[in-house]
């Protein structure tokens, strides 16, 4: 469980990536 700015950033990442 990861804290709410940290999880935009793994978002952020993962939409680099090409995952939705």
């Amino acid at each position: 469980m990861l804290p709410p700015d940290k999880e935009e950033l793994v978002r952020e990442g993962n939409q680099l990536n090409g995952k939705s």
